[in-house]
């Protein structure tokens, strides 16, 4: 299934409905046949791009995206590779090393240069925490749609489904995992939210909502389930009531190796590009980058992955990113959220039948 997440936006126009181009594929060594971390990949013309994984993976998706799409690696020749708009598309991309003579290098072992980085994160962490504001409101558009992953004739006969059989004519292709889904429900709703810190109240105005798709108690139930509000500046990031460690939490040297990847403009501000990957399996961690602005050290967009082999119940994957802008010259706010969660759930019909296995994603963006 999926579902989208709570955003947060300081503006709200409406939206031009275009379809989407969704791109999934790896990147490797034309001649070791070794996967690629930390290639640039970006559509042709835009500024919307990513980096590939520490296996080489890349995904990427955009309404108006051009003809073509850009990967490059510093001692590798660029690659451009055309594309269909408006579909869901994979590549295997090889890129060939590019030879060419360089003088003499001494390498020196010294600190590695993510970590002073991390750590002037870490130290202007409550300045930049937009959760440390003494007061603040927006407007908030909040989208949950979820979305079956598996679909077969089987499922196709079950009479949970036989109210919205039409929607069968539209399934679509994830560009995150590669699987095609099929959207079950979907309620929308526009609000305006107000926070004060001291006294703390909270307080959310809905001005509109909507509600279509399946009408079952067990769907209603779930929804309630998957929410979350990530918040990259606390320590720990709860997913469903698991406390996960952030990539910049005060121990983070600890859980994560670091890696400087890359620096340029966002916008007037010089950022740096950092990666990161758990030290050790198994523990709750993430995997992805971030930007970071030179000046403020606040983060200016994020990426994360739940790492494999983490526990987290009937969760199998979760990708997230956020963007934030600057308000008031001040201080950098949500701007908006995207991302993907799969889910393992049970059809009670089939568990009566005998255990078959339905799973789902969460998608959350702006």
């Amino acid at each position: 299934m999926f579902c989208s997440h709570r955003l947060v936006c300081f503006f709200f126009a409406p939206k031009v409905i275009a379809q989407v181009t969704k791109i999934r594929g790896t990147v490797i060594d034309e001649q070791t046949r070794e996967f690629l971390p930390f290639v640039n990949v970006s559509f042709k013309g835009t500024s919307v791009g990513t980096v590939t994984d520490f296996e080489g993976r890349f995904f990427l998706e955009n309404r108006s995206a051009g003809d073509s799409i850009t990967i490059s690696y510093v001692g590798y020749i660029p690659k451009n590779i055309a594309i269909k708009k408006g579909v869901f598309q994979e590549f295997a991309v090889e890129l060939t090393p590019e030879s060419f003579l360089i003088d003499a290098v001494i390498v020196k072992p010294g600190e590695n240069p993510a970590h002073p980085i991390l750590r002037k994160i870490i130290g202007n962490k409550e300045k930049n925490n937009p959760e440390n504001l003494s007061q603040y409101f927006y407007e908030s558009y909040n989208k949950i749609q979820i979305d079956i992953n598996n679909v077969e004739q089987e499922m196709k006969d079950r009479k949970i489904l036989k109210q919205i059989d039409f929607v069968f004519n539209h399934v679509d292709t994830n560009a995150v995992t590669g699987k095609t889904y099929l959207p079950i429900f979907i309620t929308e709703a526009i609000s305006d939210y107000y926070f004060q810190q001291d006294p703390r109240i909270e307080k959310e105005v809905i001005k509109a909502s909507k509600i279509s798709g399946i009408n079952n108690e067990s769907v209603s139930q779930f929804t309630g389930k998957i929410y979350q509000n990530i918040n990259v500046y606390d320590n720990f990031i709860n997913i469903l009531d698991q406390g996960l460690v952030s990539p910049i939490a005060n121990a983070g040297l600890f859980y994560y190796k670091y890696y400087l990847i890359d620096s340029t403009f966002i916008g007037n501000s010089w950022c740096y590009q950092l990666s990161f990957k758990p030290k050790r399996k198994q523990e709750p961690t993430f995997t992805g980058d971030f930007w970071v602005d030179s000046k403020t050290w606040a983060i200016v967009k994020i990426q994360l992955r739940l790492s494999a082999g983490v526990n987290l119940n009937f969760m199998n994957d979760m990708v997230a990113s956020t963007d934030y802008q600057l308000v008031n010259d001040s201080i950098k706010i949500y701007a908006n959220s995207k991302g993907v969660s799969e889910y393992v759930i049970y059809d009670e019909e089939a568990v009566k039948e005998k255990l078959e296995v339905f799973s789902c994603k969460e998608e959350f963006w702006n």
